[in-house]
């Protein structure tokens, strides 16, 4: 296998778009449309944007790594690599493709060529990771044979509820009583005492509307602006672009009131974002929305599963009752002083957290 150093996806060989495009169809934040929106609309100043590429000796692609590296950043700066990801990706990591049989000779290919194109390269970083998922154990695997330490870090808990293609019906009977009262009542008082429309879009209809609508309710919201003004309509676009979108949105009063981007991709629904106006917060727009579009998404696109997303959020619980975890990779160059010295400062706080915690924990 021959690997390679590109510096932007217009400069990747035509070989690697059979590659995003199969990675993307089995997940969203793998694919083309994804990482063009990313890529365009959260790079930072002085950001070097790093495609690493493995390909077969007939040209056929086999993996792609989407980094960066940070100018300045301490002394560890310039000699960590670090997957092209933020606080807006939910899944991250190498790109293969989902039926690669040679996972762990295709990623310790994919390693090799970021040690020999980065040699200076002591670090690397990989958050957002699903340490269940195949592609992490091959990973870990052949980082180590190919000189690194590996550790992880907690990323977020993700909250999610298996549905197998159920209907919304079978789906709210299998919640908890307390659930299904709540859902019914605050959407009856809602809709007695107001005038309440629902519109929910994948782009084709009514876009502009909704997204009129989305940002005044975020900026009439509890949440902080956008740390990146731009990225959420360039996502909006790009799941309309491959059909994943759908934008729900509710009026009271001919007022937006509540906001929710979910998303519908190979059988996965994903709560992606959600906000409502602090205006309307005792009429608890967001349940009645959430329960309004749960019924369409299991209704008409029959997912096997709904993921809520990112976070521990207690009111998750009411929808979702199953819970995993995501992940940072760490993994440092040990032959390389900086890479030692990094892996010995990661472990040295590691323990010093461990200690903290068990003194905070202990009996008085």
């Amino acid at each position: 296998m021959q690997g390679a150093l590109y510096h932007s996806l217009d400069d990747l060989p035509q070989a690697y778009d059979g590659l995003m495009d199969a990675a993307g169809r089995a997940n969203l934040y793998f694919g083309r449309p994804w990482f063009r929106n990313l890529i365009e609309t959260t790079t930072d100043a002085g950001d070097e944007l790093l495609l690493f590429g493995v390909a077969d000796d007939d040209g056929r692609a086999r993996a792609l790594f989407i980094a960066r590296r940070k100018p300045g950043n301490g002394f560890f700066g310039t000699r960590t690599v670090e997957t092209f990801a933020n606080f807006y990706t939910m899944l991250a990591g190498p790109i293969v493709r989902p039926d690669e049989e040679r996972l762990v000779d295709t990623l310790g290919a994919l390693i090799r060529t970021i040690r020999e194109e980065c040699p200076d390269g002591s670090i690397l970083s990989l958050p957002s990771m699903d340490p269940d998922s195949p592609v992490f154990a091959a990973l870990l695997t052949a980082l180590s044979s190919e000189g690194f330490q590996t550790a992880t870090e907690f990323g977020f808990g993700n909250w999610y509820e298996p549905t197998g293609g159920i209907g919304y019906a079978a789906y709210h009977d299998s919640l908890s009583s307390r659930t299904r009262n709540t859902i019914r009542r605050r959407t009856q008082k809602l809709e007695r005492e107001h005038d309440v429309r629902y519109l929910l879009t994948d782009g084709s209809h009514d876009f502009d509307e909704a997204l009129a609508a989305y940002r005044q309710i975020y900026d009439n919201s509890w949440k902080i602006p956008e740390a990146y003004p731009d990225f959420i309509e360039g996502f909006l676009n790009a799941c309309a672009e491959i059909g994943a979108l759908r934008l729900g949105i509710l009026f009271v009063d001919d007022t937006p009131a509540a906001a929710q981007i979910w998303t519908v991709h190979n059988g996965e629904a994903t709560i992606y974002k959600l906000a409502y106006d602090e205006n309307f917060r005792n009429l608890s727009p967001g349940s009645v929305l959430t329960a309004k579009i749960m019924k369409d998404v299991l209704d008409r696109d029959r997912p096997r599963e709904v993921d809520y997303g990112f976070g521990d959020d207690p009111y998750k619980k009411e929808w979702t009752r199953h819970r995993r975890e995501r992940v940072t990779l760490r993994a440092f160059r040990t032959a390389k002083p900086a890479g030692a010295l990094a892996a010995a400062r990661f472990h040295v706080r590691r323990v010093a957290a461990q200690m903290r915690d068990r003194l905070i924990r202990r009996p008085t």
